[in-house]
């Protein structure tokens, strides 16, 4: 009996060590590392920085978001804040992508065309509205990486580029047939096949 109760108390001690413990794998030291690739980030010449947002986009780390928005959006160095939009596109970082909207407003071209490619990426159908409006764009890069935007956000992001096809440049009609091929909906068919008969060889 004695014996009995020493095998229960040492069954009970593992069990209230375990629960103490945890039995989860210990969370990695992501603070640290990012707080020295954060830190970089800030002071460092532009190759330096460039390499902290590389390092830092390969954590995904809630708390590598507010750096990279920040860069994003205030930096002088446009490779810089093409590099951070880049950076945020993991579904990890459960990414508010109001910020990103308000940079497809952007007066550089390229950085509103990297935020409609990071806002598909993120699928951020918040910004369905706001990537339709770029299709409007004067510059052919942004209206083309707003239609492949949309193309990830379902039907009713393809839905939002079918007048391209009537009203848009050559290059705006080629890349929304591509989409519609990607999408696989059978209801763009009937445009697929149209685009057969066209005249630009392209098409």
């Amino acid at each position: 009996k004695g014996h009995a109760q020493e095998v229960r108390r040492f069954a009970t001690g593992i069990a209230v060590l375990l629960l103490l413990t945890g039995c989860a794998d210990p969370p990695a030291p992501v603070a640290p590392v990012a707080g020295t690739w954060i830190k970089q980030l800030e002071t460092g010449n532009p190759q330096l920085r460039e390499e902290a947002i590389a390092k830092l986009a390969a954590l995904d780390a809630p708390a590598i978001v507010a750096p990279l928005i920040k860069t994003a959006q205030f930096d002088n160095q446009r490779q810089l804040r093409v590099a951070a939009l880049r950076g945020l596109t993991s579904p990890k970082l459960a990414t508010d992508p109001a910020p990103i909207i308000g940079l497809l407003e952007d007066r550089d071209a390229e950085v509103r065309a990297v935020a409609c490619e990071t806002l598909g990426k993120l699928q951020a159908t918040s910004a369905l509205d706001a990537l339709a409006g770029c299709l409007r764009d004067p510059q052919p890069i942004v209206r083309i990486a707003a239609v492949h935007a949309l193309g990830r956000l379902g039907p009713a992001g393809v839905e939002r580029v079918d007048k391209l096809l009537k009203d848009g440049r050559i290059e705006d009609q080629l890349t929304v047939l591509e989409v519609a091929g990607q999408a696989g909906d059978k209801r763009r068919l009937a445009a697929l096949v149209a685009a057969l008969k066209s005249e630009a060889d392209a098409l």
